[in-house]
């Protein structure tokens, strides 16, 4: 299987997206509730710890950049491949009440607004472009990534 990162995240949030929406505020990230973020617990390994993952905004969306130390690489993509599964799994119908992490749903959002993903896997790092032609979606994007950074922020900051 190929590593895919982000993608399986993508699809499942597409499928998503209308059933996760509701009013109460939910954490922006919930690594052990998450259908998603949970695989990155799996194992009793915590991939958070040993991982980066940056946001950077461009003037047409963001891009963000997952390095991971490279005695997690394996496990990172297992994380991976079984969030692509759960992905596949959904677009037959599957998991269609399960839960999503604020951010996986905002993910999700921005997919069904027609952003562009593109993900390119480099040697040490994946890299994610998020983009649109749209001036309005792009303002979404980056507003996404902004919170990103800033709860990214939160969580080092208690982390430590």
């Amino acid at each position: 299987m190929k590593r895919i990162g982000a993608v399986g995240i993508a699809l499942a949030c597409v499928i998503l997206i209308g059933l996760a929406a509701t009013a109460e505020e939910k954490p922006w990230f919930d690594l052990e509730k998450c259908i998603f973020c949970k695989n990155l617990l799996a194992d009793g390994q915590d991939l958070t710890k040993h991982m980066t993952w940056e946001n950077h905004m461009i003037s047409n969306g963001a891009v963000q950049v997952y390095t991971v130390e490279p005695e997690y690489h394996d496990a990172y993509i297992k994380a991976n491949e079984a969030m692509e599964k759960i992905g596949m799994e959904m677009a037959q119908g599957k998991h269609m009440d399960a839960y999503m992490c604020g951010s996986c749903q905002a993910y999700g959002t921005l997919m069904m607004k027609g952003v562009k993903f593109d993900m390119v896997h480099a040697k040490g790092a994946d890299i994610m472009v998020i983009s649109s032609d749209n001036p309005e979606v792009v303002k979404e994007i980056q507003a996404y990534t902004q919170k990103n950074i800033d709860e990214l922020a939160k969580m080092m900051e208690a982390a430590e």
